[in-house]
Parts: C-alpha cells; sequence; structure tokens
C-alpha cells in the first residue's frame, strides 16, 4: 500500500461516525484590512475556541495556514493521536497531499498549479512532516464556510477590532452594581 492509499484509508477511518479523533474547524476573516485567524476545536469533552490578530497580513490564505499552525500546535500541547483539520482551502489540502503525504520537499517535485502554495506555507509543511513523526494520524477535510463554527468565531473577533466597544469606568460601575442588586434581589 502506498502513501496516499495510507493516507485516504486513515481519512475514511477518521471521518467514520463513532471515532474518537479530535475535529479543529480552522478559518481565517479579512475586512477592512483586518484578518483574524480562528480555530474551533472539539475534542468530544469540550469545546475550546482560539483567535489570532494577524496585524502584518492581508492574505486569506495565510490566514488560513496560520489557523492549521494553531491547531497543529494545539494537537502537539494536548498530545492528541488522532484529528481531523477541516479547512476552506483546496490548495492547502492538495499541497499537503504532495509536501507532507508523498514527502515531496523540492518545490519542483510539485505540480505547478500548487506550486505557490507550497512556496508561501514552507514551515506550515516541515511543521506537518513534524507532527507526523511522532505517528499522529491526523487529516485535513474541506469544508464550506457556512457549515464551518470557526467561520463565525473570526468574523466575531474581527467585527471586535473593527468596532470596539468602549465604555467609560462609570457605565462599567453602574453595570457591575446593577448586576449585583439583581443578584441579592433574585435570592
Amino acid at each position: 500500500m502506498n502513501a496516499v492509499d495510507k493516507y485516504y484509508k486513515t481519512k475514511q477511518e477518521l471521518l467514520q461516525e463513532g471515532s474518537y479523533a479530535v475535529k479543529i474547524f480552522c478559518d481565517a476573516s479579512l475586512k477592512d484590512g483586518v484578518l483574524v485567524s480562528a480555530i474551533y476545536i472539539d475534542d468530544h469533552i469540550r469545546i475550546h475556541t482560539k483567535t489570532k490578530y494577524l496585524k502584518n497580513e492581508k492574505n486569506i490564505q495565510k490566514g488560513e495556514a496560520y489557523a492549521i499552525k494553531m491547531a497543529l500546535d494545539h494537537i502537539a500541547k494536548h498530545f492528541y493521536k488522532e484529528a481531523i483539520i477541516y479547512t476552506e482551502i483546496d490548495s492547502i489540502i492538495h499541497t499537503h497531499l504532495f509536501s507532507v503525504v508523498l514527502g515531496k520537499t523540492k518545490i519542483q517535485e510539485i505540480p505547478k498549479q500548487i506550486r505557490p502554495t507550497a512556496r508561501m506555507h514552507q514551515k506550515l509543511w516541515s511543521q506537518f512532516r513534524y507532527v507526523y513523526r511522532m505517528n499522529k494520524r491526523i487529516v485535513l477535510q474541506k469544508i464550506e464556510s457556512n457549515k464551518n463554527p470557526a467561520h463565525a468565531i473570526a468574523c466575531q473577533e474581527r467585527e471586535k477590532i473593527l468596532r470596539p466597544q468602549v465604555q467609560s469606568a462609570w457605565k462599567r460601575w453602574l453595570i457591575t452594581l446593577c448586576n449585583r442588586l439583581i443578584a441579592q434581589l433574585s435570592k
């Protein structure tokens, strides 16, 4: 069995109903020059979310790649053995297949259509290779933005950055006082 067949067999096993694989949804949101990467992690016990504002980046694909990097960091930190990483960008999935699964480390060995993606995210592919050497079973899966919970999180965080709600100290104090009063009255 070659590497691609083994990868697709692993993918089929992890996507089956009842699998214990951790599901990590990745997305990035760009609007008015503000790029936010987000991940939504479902590890069957609890749900985590992480976001990162990328100040100097203006490329949505780089934001998505950064979200995948955050997912890989989370997998390594929490010692997950199996994980499915969901992403919306096809070129990242195809480049992952060539750069990581087939082990094509030279740009010339990769098809011309996906070479720009391979060049753009070289650190991501080396991080994937590192995680694979740790005997972790990780696959990438395509997802649509309307089914991706990380999409809503990224958009929400981006809006917080674009339109911060500034409250003065006296308003915060008044809200705290009202909440305490309500808590006392409800006893």
